[in-house]
């Protein structure tokens, strides 16, 4: 719920939906799979990182906080979305630019992010002109990794700390081994510590990156959304015929 007028909920439908729920259920039918235990037993913490960008607190096998919201403008700072931001912004730019809400949305999501930071949308190419010294992809990926460790943090809490894994998926999530690097550094007392070589080796489908000795595994999952929207629609088609 949104901390609003209950009347807006009851009328509008005004609350947090949340997306990328088909990502997530494949993970967590992965998951369940690689521990082999029952998916409702199963604690995660799912980050599902591409041009678009979300975590998921996944308790007993349900999502029970996400961080987007009615859209998927709510959040994480993504490839050209700004997250969560101050609505008050929209008052300001409204006054100072003369700008319309139509204005305003399309340039949050649009022309925000690590976008509207730095110019670029590609994480790949803002990692490597970071490390080439550029201050303002240094300042897009800091911003970015910053808001996925905050919501880490949270989930962490949300979960009692009770957690089986954190998993990284999509795009970013998949391939890159510094954002996942940076996202979990300085998390040991946590539980939660990456294997340096096994994060930065090539490889194909399910794998664990975590340290020998951490409490909570860290995987990459290869998300696939068209195989779970398949899955989802055959057990439609199977359920209409039964």
């Amino acid at each position: 719920m949104y901390g609003i007028p209950y009347s807006y909920y009851e009328e509008l439908g005004l609350r947090r939906y949340g997306f990328h729920g088909t990502s997530y259920e494949y993970i967590v039918t992965q998951v369940a799979k690689h521990f082999e235990k029952p998916r409702k037993e199963l604690n995660i913490i799912a980050c599902h990182l591409g041009a678009g960008a979300s975590l998921a607190a996944i308790k007993n096998g349900s999502c029970i906080d996400t961080t987007m919201g009615i859209t998927p403008l709510e959040g994480l700072v993504m490839a050209t979305r700004s997250g969560d931001i101050d609505p008050a912004v929209f008052e300001i730019l409204e006054s100072s630019r003369k700008m319309s809400i139509g204005q305003i949305s399309s340039v949050l999501n649009k022309e925000s992010g690590i976008y509207g930071i730095c110019g670029e949308k590609d994480m790949k190419t803002v990692i490597e002109l970071s490390e080439a010294g550029s201050e303002k992809h240094t300042l897009a990926l800091q911003v970015y990794i910053h808001r996925i460790r905050k919501y880490l943090g949270a989930f962490y809490l949300h979960l009692g700390g009770r957690i089986d894994a954190v998993v990284f998926s999509a795009g970013v999530g998949e391939r890159s081994s510094i954002v996942r690097h940076m996202a979990c550094c300085g998390l040991e007392l946590l539980g939660i510590t990456l294997d340096k070589d096994k994060n930065q080796a090539d490889g194909d489908g399910l794998r664990e990156i975590q340290a020998e000795g951490s409490r909570i595994k860290v995987l990459i999952v290869p998300t696939d959304e068209e195989l779970a929207i398949a899955q989802q629609t055959l057990e439609v088609v199977n359920e209409s015929h039964a």
